[in-house]
């Protein structure tokens, strides 16, 4: 994702959801649409998936919590 059709189409999708502002993963892949290097990152919604979402990953891991609250 490379463009400036899909960082267009992101905001759109955000501002479709109401959001004012976009989480960090989308704003992540909001800077790669621009060719802007970011850090590997795996987002999980259960536990069970933190084991399989690091594969890859080299420590030390951050953990961040992404809410809209």
């Amino acid at each position: 994702m490379r463009n400036r059709a899909d960082a267009r189409a992101l905001i759109e999708q955000a501002r479709r959801r109401g959001c004012n502002s976009l989480d960090e993963p989308t704003g992540k892949r909001l800077l790669a649409c621009y060719g802007i290097r970011v850090p590997r990152f795996a987002r999980v919604s259960k536990a069970q998936q933190v084991d399989s979402a690091i594969d890859g990953l080299v420590a030390p891991y951050v953990l961040k919590v992404v809410s809209p609250d």
